[in-house]
This record gives structure tokens, C-alpha cells and sequence, in this order.
């Protein structure tokens, strides 16, 4: 008899673990949150403002910072959990959910970015970021930006080809943040 080991965790246990200490869950396993540098906050600290500049003009969408995002296999299981550095929701998706889901503010969202913004630190293994960007992908996040503050790049993917931009070039939003645009090199410090 061939039996199937179930993969996540019940969402009550998730909530209290995750409590204690973040961590997402990938294939069964916890990945702790490791503390960032500097340079990692200045990146996402120049993009949130650029993103609620653009947010609070056109009010399409909400942009989360650091904040758990979860699959459910059934209704109370966790099979898998991410959190990105900035997560953007388009309004209609997040009222829908809202609207759906009447003990939300108690729970990790139960919803999938329509983007996700990765901040490559130096802890970070290019290996585990290409991993997490598949995935994204798969799971139905529209746009995700990897930035890459050591090298001043950012790889843009979507349903499009991948682009690779540099600090010559300006970071637009595609279909999900229509009209969004920063020059690359606005992200970074100057030296």
C-alpha cells in the first residue's frame, strides 16, 4: 500500500509557529527570515515610495511590505507560504477577497500577488531566488521584479520574455501597474 505524506501544516499551527519566528514554507520545509542589510532597506525603501506615489494616485491596489502570503491545499491546511519584500493587490482582487474571507485580519492573506518584489541580499542564494520566481510564476503572480542592488540590475518577469535592466534604464509596470515608471537608477544609492 502506498501511502502519501501530506506536505504543510494545519493554518492554526502555521499562524502560531510563524508567530514565534517568520519563516515561509517551501515543499514541507520552514525557511526562517534572515535579517537584511542596508542596502536591502534602501532599495525597498526607495520603491515604496515610488509605488505609493503611484498607488495614491491611481487607487487601483494595495502595496504590502514584508507581509505572509499562503496556499491552502483545503480549507485549513497550509501547503505553502512566501513572504516577498513588496507584494502589490489590485483592488478589485483584494475587495473580493476581503469580502470573502470575514476573519481575515487574523490570518496570513489567502490571496496571490499580482507582483512580487525579491530584494537579492548578500545571504540570499541566487539558486533559492530563481526557485522562488518559478514558483511565483506558477502559482499565478503577474509580474515579479528581482533587484539586485550589488550589481544595480533588476530582471523583469512576466508572461512576456525576460528583461534585464540596468541603472540606464527605467523600470516600468506592464499591465499590473499601468503608467508606473522609475529610472533603475533612482533605486540606489548614489556613490
Amino acid at each position: 500500500m502506498d501511502v502519501q505524506t501530506r506536505v504543510g501544516m494545519p493554518i492554526d499551527e502555521f499562524i502560531r509557529e510563524n508567530d514565534k519566528a517568520p519563516f515561509e514554507l517551501v515543499n514541507g520545509e520552514r525557511i526562517p527570515i534572515v535579517p537584511t542589510g542596508a542596502i536591502h532597506g534602501f532599495v525597498i525603501s526607495s520603491l515604496l515610495e515610488a509605488l505609493f506615489g503611484w498607488v495614491s494616485i491611481h487607487r487601483i491596489g494595495k502595496i504590502f511590505t514584508e507581509t505572509t502570503f499562503i496556499r491552502l491545499d483545503v480549507s485549513n491546511w497550509v501547503k505553502g507560504s512566501r513572504i516577498p519584500d513588496i507584494a502589490f493587490y489590485t483592488q478589485s482582487r483584494l475587495d473580493e477577497y476581503l469580502a470573502s474571507m470575514p476573519d481575515w485580519e487574523d490570518k496570513p492573506l489567502v490571496l496571490i500577488p499580482d507582483l512580487c518584489v525579491e530584494v537579492v541580499s548578500k545571504t540570499d542564494n541566487y539558486e533559492d531566488v530563481d526557485d522562488k520566481v518559478v514558483e511565483y510564476l506558477r502559482i499565478g503572480v503577474r509580474l515579479v521584479w528581482v533587484v539586485k542592488p550589488r550589481s544595480q540590475e533588476i530582471a523583469v518577469y512576466s508572461a512576456e520574455p525576460t528583461k534585464w535592466l540596468t541603472i540606464t534604464d527605467i523600470l516600468t509596470g506592464g499591465d499590473v501597474l499601468p503608467d508606473f515608471s522609475i529610472p533603475v537608477a533612482d533605486l540606489f544609492p548614489k556613490t
